[in-house]
């Protein structure tokens, strides 16, 4: 059954991947990577499948270190999967090659929402605000889980994750 489903994991990921030139048409990065690790890798984050896009988006950097974007997406992937840590280190990285990334900059304020550091996620949001204005989607998106974890707080006070202190 193992084996079994395995090489069903395996024959999904290479269908997956033979169609990431029709996933990547509908991808919002401002100025996509030709690169071809980038390009699976960020089909793989489409599916959900972080820890396979995790391997296609390291490979990218090597080939691309200086790609804000795809530290952005290593960043997501490792967010998706919990792993905070290196979520915010890989944010820091998208950040510092590419301040005005407004992706880099929803996404770690979704971090702070998901870690309960609403005052860092708001300082997000107020950056978002002056790259794009309250109209462009980042803003939006990040309002919205802003909204939502204020909402879900309102019906019982969750305490601070201090376990994340990531700066």
């Amino acid at each position: 059954m193992k084996k079994y489903l395995k090489s069903l994991s395996l024959a999904f990921l290479a269908a997956v991947l033979s169609n990431s030139a029709v996933a990547d048409q509908s991808y919002s990065y401002n100025n996509p990577s030709l690169n071809e690790n980038f390009r699976n890798g960020s089909t793989l984050v489409e599916y959900e499948m972080y820890e396979e896009a995790i391997r296609y988006l390291k490979q990218a950097e090597i080939e691309e270190p200086k790609n804000a974007d795809t530290k952005n997406l290593i960043a997501y992937s490792y967010r998706k999967l919990g792993q905070y840590r290196l979520a915010y280190q890989y944010y820091q990285q998208a950040l510092q090659l590419n301040p005005k990334h407004r992706g880099a900059h929803e996404y770690l304020g979704e971090l702070y929402v998901n870690i309960k550091r609403l005052d860092k996620a708001q300082q997000e949001l107020a950056v978002l605000e002056k790259l794009c204005s309250t109209s462009c989607p980042e803003y939006k998106k990040l309002q919205k889980a802003i909204d939502e974890y204020k909402a879900s707080a309102a019906k019982g006070s969750p305490e601070p994750d201090l376990s994340m202190a990531v700066d």
